[in-house]
């Protein structure tokens, strides 16, 4: 992965975050069922697989960094 699209799905994840968590793995859904369709191409399905990890992996990040509320 390069680093312009971690910066990318970094920029994706914070976004992400701003929306209710059901919505945000709603979305993250979507991608991992383009990465599973075998009807769509390979190199589309690599990118979605990708960018689902990614966003996984970034939001995990954020929810850590997030100061807990008392």
């Amino acid at each position: 992965m390069t680093p312009e699209k971690e910066q990318e799905y970094r920029e994706e994840a914070e976004r992400l975050a701003l929306i209710p968590p059901d919505d945000a793995r709603k979305l993250i859904a979507q991608h991992r069922t383009i990465a599973a369709d075998k009807s769509v191409p390979k190199s589309d399905r690599t990118e979605g697989k990708e960018r689902a990890d990614a966003l996984e992996k970034h939001l995990r990040r954020l929810a850590r960094k997030k100061p807990k509320s008392k």
